[in-house]
């Protein structure tokens, strides 16, 4: 009798999985060059509304029908989303931003070419600051491009405040007890663009520790707060003050709110607190700065 050597089988099962994958890649390869699908890399690993928004806004600007792709074998646009670090010599960045400034990547992957928008200053400032001669490009979260796109039924607003946790926050006490405390909306980020905005504009004030959450809540000119419920959304702060650095706002800064007593102090500030912040770059320019669409 033959005895197996356990050692051989992961080794053949592990070069079946790589010509599988390979495979796979080939294919997607195939099918999209000379197609007329838009490809386009974003994370997609969860529901989320921005990350969604990907789709939705590079198949409305566009006119094309936009394909999510895996491989680098082909060109691609880059898109809304701290994923700067999804980059390759085949990416195309539009209004990509950076998670992190000290997560390792390779920025010579990139040129400067290639750099066609990104979210806000501090990304521009970071890809500068690791060689590459990235010029005056536009500047903003495409997010704010959506009321160009998408604009909901005017009503009366039924809420006076809606909360967008982010979805590592969606359960904490803190959360339930500030909904429970101002009647509020909990809105969630797992749902379509059209859906979430439907519920974000049924609200006179936004509290959000999700970036989208803000700035779509700004694009549609809802007074807003931006709110840290926990330490656990990935990134820190970098994204929120990329991001704010293209509007009005001069410090921001997170209301922080990790206990019962920061919930209570919350209410009573509320109405001093939610403002609106605006975009101070060219929405047309940011818009036809969208690579590939020809």
């Amino acid at each position: 009798m033959v005895k197996s050597n356990p050692s051989l089988l992961r080794r053949g099962l592990g070069y079946l999985k790589r010509k599988v994958k390979e495979r796979r890649r080939f294919n997607e390869e195939r099918k999209l060059k000379g197609s007329a699908v838009l490809p386009l890399k974003y994370f997609h690993g969860t529901l989320n509304v921005g990350d969604v928004l990907n789709v939705y806004l590079t198949e409305a600007i566009s006119g094309r029908t936009v394909k999510s792709v895996e491989t680098d074998a082909v060109p691609h646009v880059l898109g809304v989303g701290s994923i700067m670090h999804f980059g390759s010599p085949n990416s195309w960045v539009w209004g990509s931003g950076v998670i992190d400034p000290n997560q390792p990547f390779d920025y010579a992957q990139l040129t400067a070419s290639q750099i066609c928008a990104v979210r806000g200053h501090k990304t521009l400032a970071l890809l500068r600051e690791k060689g590459l001669e990235v010029g005056d490009v536009p500047l903003g979260d495409p997010a704010i491009l959506m009321p160009e796109i998408y604009r909901p039924e005017q009503a009366e607003p039924r809420y006076d405040v809606g909360i967008v946790a982010h979805y590592v926050d969606e359960e904490l006490e803190t959360v339930q007890a500030l909904a429970s405390k101002l009647n509020a909306r909990l809105i969630s980020v797992r749902q379509h663009p059209e859906a979430f905005i439907n519920e974000l504009v049924e609200c006179r004030t936004i509290l959000s520790s999700s970036l989208h959450g803000l700035i779509l809540a700004d694009s549609y000119a809802i007074p807003n707060l931006w709110v840290r419920f926990s330490d656990k959304v990935l990134g820190g702060d970098f994204k929120f003050l990329d991001y704010y650095s293209t509007t009005s706002a001069e410090t921001p800064k997170a209301y922080e709110v990790h206990s019962l007593d920061d919930v209570e102090q919350l209410v009573q500030q509320l109405r001093d607190k939610v403002t609106v912040h605006h975009y101070q770059g060219n929405t047309a320019e940011l818009r036809a700065a969208l690579p590939l669409q020809n």
